[in-house]
């Protein structure tokens, strides 16, 4: 038995819950990330044909003229060239930065931690809708936080919050799972749910208050915003901040880490590591606006930005497949110029688009690896 109920971790206790009885397979599992030295074995099972091959993305790492290979010193120069592409071609909203500032809207006791739904200012005039978490077992203070993007914040807490957007508690609850596990949680709800009734006058509603900003863009800015707010409360250690996300909330955390470098650890499930890979081109997303992107322009780039800070993608054979590997091998050479390409990895379940509870399993040892440490 792999020890293991829909997103809830083995040693979770629950008064709903009878007991659980298994038959040893005659090994023990322990978990990845006290597996000393093999901990990272299961993020980098590289099919056959696919070690080192980047499937002809633009080198991250070479030279001047395309003549050998940069120096960290030479990548922080690349670097920045980087962050000014990708940051003109999100667009932004020109606005003041808010005072980190929210309202509680509700406080809820469950069995192991409080919940508080609230408002964070994202704008002058505009708060969107967070859920902040804190276990009740007592917190090392300060404490690791780690951010959960959704469509909104029932399904990350998996409980019904009043919001349009609810699947029952299981492999998606993530900001419920990180809380069992002692860490501060935070599910935020993206501006397409909350900018209109629907997509379309979300989007009319961002062009007429920010044009040029693309949907991409309107989530770093908010994502943003909800770090500076994290660094002001006593109970979060702002030197490790994680996020993980499913899809959507995959997607926006790809972006988040790569333009906020206070993020300090990334699981990414099913995003879609290419633009090609999925629908990058929506109007909610990037629009006309991936169409001014060069031929090289990439999400490989974006894992340069992340680098060295770790970087989780989970695959399913649906929005990443074998093909994704092209990507973690050209931002593993950024890795490597640090000495850290462990720092990236991959696990595939080939199981289709919904993640399965090893995948999960694998993501937060992922997260407890590099968060737990000081």
């Amino acid at each position: 038995a792999r020890g293991y109920s829909s997103s809830v971790m083995p040693d979770y206790r629950s008064r709903f819950l009878g007991f659980r009885v298994c038959r040893s397979s005659g090994r023990q599992e322990t978990s990845r990330a006290a597996a000393g030295s093999g901990w990272s074995e299961p993020y980098n099972r590289v099919p056959e044909g696919f070690a080192g091959n980047t499937g002809g993305l633009a080198s991250l790492v070479a030279g001047p003229q395309g003549k050998g290979t940069v120096s960290p010193e030479g990548w922080s120069a690349k670097r920045k060239l980087l962050q000014q592409k990708w940051e003109k071609l999100l667009g932004t909203p020109g606005l003041p930065q808010p005072t980190p500032a929210a309202r509680t809207v509700s406080t809820f006791r469950e069995d192991d931690y409080t919940g508080r739904l609230m408002y964070l200012q994202v704008e002058p005039d505009f708060w969107e809708k967070i859920l902040l978490m804190v276990p009740d077992k007592p917190l090392a203070r300060p404490a690791p936080v780690v951010i959960v993007p959704y469509y909104d914040v029932d399904t990350p807490a998996g409980r019904n919050l009043g919001g349009r957007s609810l699947m029952p508690l299981g492999v998606r609850a993530f900001a419920y799972l990180m809380v069992q596990q002692g860490y501060v949680a935070v599910a935020i709800r993206w501006y397409g749910e909350s900018y209109g009734e629907n997509y379309a006058e979300a989007v009319a509603n961002l062009k007429l208050r920010h044009p040029g900003l693309t949907g991409l863009g309107k989530w770093v800015w908010d994502a943003r915003r909800l770090v500076d707010y994290l660094c002001t409360l006593p109970e979060v250690d702002s030197g490790r901040i994680g996020i993980i996300g499913h899809s959507l909330g995959a997607k926006l955390s790809l972006y988040a880490a790569a333009a906020d470098e206070r993020i300090s650890a990334v699981a990414a499930s099913e995003p879609g590591i290419g633009l090609e890979f999925s629908n990058y081109e929506d109007y909610w997303y990037l629009g006309d606006r991936i169409r001014q992107a060069g031929k090289s322009t990439d999400h490989h780039e974006l894992l340069g930005l992340i680098a060295p800070r770790p970087f989780l993608l989970i695959g399913g054979d649906s929005a990443d497949d074998d093909r994704s590997w092209y990507y973690i091998n050209s931002a593993r050479e950024v890795y490597s110029l640090f000495g850290k390409p462990l720092n990236i990895g991959y696990f595939n379940h080939r199981t289709g688009h919904t993640p399965t509870p090893e995948a999960v399993r694998l993501a937060v040892d992922w997260l407890r690896h590099f968060l737990d440490r000081r």
